[in-house]
C-alpha cells in the first residue's frame, strides 16, 4: 500500500505559557535526550500529566527527522499553551512526511505517523523558504487515556541468548536457598513502538528491595545480546487494567500492559 504524502499547512497559533529549543545532533541517540530534557520541561511546567503522549509523539517526530534528513540541523522546539502542547521539529529534508494508511501491525516501523496521527489533537507539516521543513504536532495538555493496541503491536525481534551467557546472568540474580534461577534462552524483544535504538528481552526476574530485571540487548538486528540488570518501569496503566508496564524504566515507545503475552509467542 503506497505511502500518502500530507498536505502542507501552517501550525495553528496559540498563546504561549512555557517555551523551550533544543538543538539536536544527527545520533538516533538523541531521541532519547530530547525525551529526557522535554519531560523535565513538562515537570518543572506541572505539565507532566501530558508527558506519556507528548514523549511518545516526540519521539516519532524526531526519529523521523534524523533518519531522513541525517546531515541536516535538526531543532525541537516545545511550546505549552493553557491547555494544550505543541511540538515543532525542523530539519533539512524537502520531502513532505509520507503516512502510511495500513502499517504492518507486525513491522517494528512504519507506524510512526499513524501513532501521531491517533495521539495529536492536530499536526502537519510547513515548508520555508531556506529549503527546511517544520513538521508539527498540537496535544492536549492532560493525559490521553484511549488506549490504541492496534497501532503499538510487540517488536518482539528473536534471538537466542548463548550458553556461556546464562551464567553470566545468573550471577547478576544470585539464587535464593540454592535454588537455581530460571533463565530464559529464548528471546523476544518486547518494547513496544520503538523505532530507534536497542531491541531489549526479558532474561529473568531480579528479587529484593530494589525491583527490576536482567535483560537482553542487542543494538543490531545481527548483534549479539548482552545481559545488562535494568529497573522495572512500574508505570501505572490507565482504568480498567489493573497492573503496571511490564518492560524496563526508561524504555522508548509506549507502556505494555500484557495486552498480549510478551514472554511467549
Amino acid at each position: 500500500m503506497p505511502s500518502a504524502t500530507v498536505t502542507a499547512r501552517t501550525r495553528p497559533s496559540m498563546r504561549v505559557r512555557h517555551q523551550v529549543a533544543l538543538g539536536l545532533g544527527s545520533d538516533l541517540s538523541e531521541v532519547g535526550r530530547a525525551r529526557r530534557e522535554v519531560r523535565e520541561c513538562l515537570v518543572a511546567w506541572r505539565q507532566d500529566e501530558a508527558a506519556d503522549s507528548v514523549l511518545l509523539v516526540l519521539s516519532e517526530l524526531v526519529g523521523n527527522a534524523l533518519r531522513h534528513a541525517p546531515s541536516s540541523i535538526t531543532e525541537l522546539t516545545v511550546t505549552t499553551g493553557s491547555d494544550e502542547v505543541l511540538l515543532e521539529v525542523r530539519d533539512g529534508s524537502r520531502k513532505p512526511p509520507a503516512m502510511n494508511p495500513h502499517p504492518d501491525p507486525y513491522g517494528e516501523t512504519g507506524r510512526g505517523l499513524a501513532l501521531v496521527d491517533v495521539l495529536a489533537r492536530d499536526w502537519g507539516w510547513m515548508p520555508h523558504a531556506d529549503g527546511t521543513k517544520t513538521t508539527w504536532a498540537v496535544l492536549p495538555a492532560t493525559a490521553v487515556t484511549d488506549f490504541v493496541p492496534a497501532l503499538l503491536p510487540v517488536c518482539r525481534a528473536r534471538r537466542s541468548l548463548p550458553e556461556r551467557l546464562v551464567p553470566a546472568a545468573q550471577a547478576l540474580a544470585p539464587a535464593a536457598a540454592g535454588e537455581p534461577e530460571h533463565v530464559e534462552r529464548d528471546l523476544r524483544c518486547v518494547l513496544q513502538a520503538h523505532t530507534a535504538g536497542a531491541h531489549h528481552a526479558y532474561v529473568m526476574h531480579l528479587d529484593g528491595r530494589d525491583t527490576g530485571s536482567v535483560w537482553g540487548r542487542w543494538d543490531r538486528d545481527d548483534g549479539p545480546p548482552g545481559p545488562v540488570v535494568l529497573p522495572d518501569c512500574g508505570a501505572p496503566a490507565p482504568d480498567p487494567l489493573d497492573e503496571a508496564c511490564c518492560q524496563y524504566a526508561g524504555h522508548p515507545g509506549g507502556h505494555c500492559y500484557q495486552l498480549t503475552d510478551p514472554w511467549h509467542p
